[in-house]
């Protein structure tokens, strides 16, 4: 279960330094 929690922390992170570059 923990690993679920820190893949979706990790995939938000990803999103929004992407969103940010743009």
């Amino acid at each position: 279960m923990n690993e679920i929690i820190g893949y979706e922390s990790y995939f938000s992170v990803y999103v929004t330094f992407m969103r940010s570059s743009v």
